[in-house]
């Protein structure tokens, strides 16, 4: 079973590191991003 992971704030951090990170976690799938800037 995978861990299903929403993320909150997607600034620059987000987009370099934590996406980066999450994807050489087995199990987890991130669904959902959301960021108040649509920039």
């Amino acid at each position: 079973m995978k861990l299903r992971l929403g993320i909150i704030g997607c600034g620059r951090a987000t987009t370099m590191f934590h996406l980066k990170a999450v994807e050489e976690v087995e199990g987890i799938e991130v669904v959902a991003v959301a960021d108040r800037d649509p920039n």
